[in-house]
């Protein structure tokens, strides 16, 4: 968007944000940047209130949308996608750590409940599938989630261009996934489960257990 674009769409705003910009510039003026990036971004909704230290990277194609809820906090840069059809829901209270991506693609929705903590350089990815993450879940550094694989099928030509085999995931609430985990398609996570820093899942995980290895298997009940 140019400059002129992006004052044309401030302008735009209501009052009360306009003055909440401006008052947050006063002390913070970095930080006002990048909520009015935010406010203005195409085909992003933020509801109620949100703290960025750093502008977002925002990335909305098609009819693809982001939806942000109230108390967004982002102590660093973060990226948002959404395309095709797809769309981004993020809940209130949540907070996403520097370098973590969400991105969603095709008609696939990646939903964040309330009160998530989306830790640094986490990657989670919903194309194809849906992927769907519980209230009060959180997520060590480089945590990684994915709801589709590429094809491998070697009398089809390249694995890049054969169609993906998607499948949803579902974290339930108040799950805590290690730094380093993998979750792969078509899993679900109970709710109250923990897998270990650096587990890979390809199977379901069942409530209140831990899980931990490659692949991960049950450790022991919570």
């Amino acid at each position: 968007m140019s400059r002129a674009a992006a004052l044309r769409s401030l302008l735009r705003l209501p009052a009360a944000d306009l003055r909440a910009l401006a008052r947050l510039a006063r002390t913070h003026p970095r930080e006002a940047r990048a909520l009015a990036g935010l406010r203005t971004a195409p085909g992003v909704e933020l509801r109620g209130s949100a703290w960025l230290a750093e502008p977002a990277a925002i990335a909305v194609a098609g009819t693809g949308s982001v939806s942000l809820g109230d108390g967004f906090f982002a102590p660093g840069r973060v990226e948002l996608q959404a395309r095709d059809a797809a769309r981004v829901v993020v809940g209130d209270g949540c907070s996403v750590e520097v370098g973590a991506r969400l991105a969603a693609a095709c008609d696939a929705e990646l939903r964040v409940g309330d009160h998530v903590a989306i830790g640094p350089y986490n990657y989670l990815c919903a194309f194809g599938g849906d992927l769907h993450i519980g209230d009060y879940s959180m997520m060590g550094p480089f945590v990684s989630i994915h709801t589709v694989d590429h094809g491998t099928d070697p009398d089809a030509g390249p694995m890049r261009l054969q169609p993906g085999v998607a499948g949803d995931v579902v974290v339930g609430a108040d799950v805590w996934l290690g730094a380093a985990a993998v979750i792969l398609k078509g899993v679900t996570i109970g709710d109250g489960a923990v897998v270990a820093a650096g587990a890979v899942v390809t199977a379901d995980v069942e409530a209140g257990t831990v899980v931990g290895g490659v692949p991960a298997r049950l450790l022991r009940r919570r």
